[in-house]
């Protein structure tokens, strides 16, 4: 999540600090340079989604809880950020801005779902998940064997012989 922010703020900032000459990148022409300028908050404001939503939804998906993701997406884009983003463009007449502004309520439900959903997880139970790689790494490291020896047999054997191979090493230092 830091190196998340670190590239958020990064990007945001530079984008925001030149937003009156990057549309220049574009094109020379006075109204696309203002449009790219009206747009820039709009555009850091959706790197700054998007960056938290990777975090969150990769924690999801790390838990095994792709489902989850799934329905959140389609809670936030299609309930919430596809009809406001019609609202804004179509009916009150904010076109490109309207669509974006939309989009980015959907994003910003979109977070604060995952957000909920990722401070529900219960920690100690997904370390030790029989089916979980973090069960694995954590029997690799310390050496304890949880409820995953069952589920996975064939590592008992191996993390043995591994600890026999570290007291005999030490053994000879």
């Amino acid at each position: 999540m830091a190196l998340a922010v670190l590239e958020t703020l990064i990007v945001t900032g530079t984008l925001f600090t030149s937003r009156h000459v990057f549309g220049y990148v574009y094109s020379n022409e006075k109204e696309v340079v203002d449009y790219v300028t009206t747009m820039a908050p709009l555009v850091c404001a959706s790197v700054i989604l998007d960056s938290l939503q990777g975090v969150l939804s990769g924690i999801a998906r790390g838990c095994g809880w792709q489902h989850i993701g799934v329905y959140v997406n389609l809670a936030a884009f299609y309930l919430v950020g596809i009809p406001v983003a019609a609202t804004l463009a179509f009916w009150l007449h904010l076109r490109g801005i309207g669509l974006w502004i939309g989009i980015q309520f959907g994003a910003f439900t979109q977070t604060i779902l995952l957000a909920i959903v990722t401070s529900c997880i219960n920690w100690e139970k997904q370390v030790c998940h029989p089916f979980s790689k973090s069960c694995i790494i954590l029997q690799l490291s310390c050496g304890c064997l949880c409820s995953c020896q069952s589920f996975f047999p064939w590592i008992v054997p191996k993390l043995q012989a591994s600890k026999a191979r570290e007291r005999l090493f030490q053994g000879l230092q």
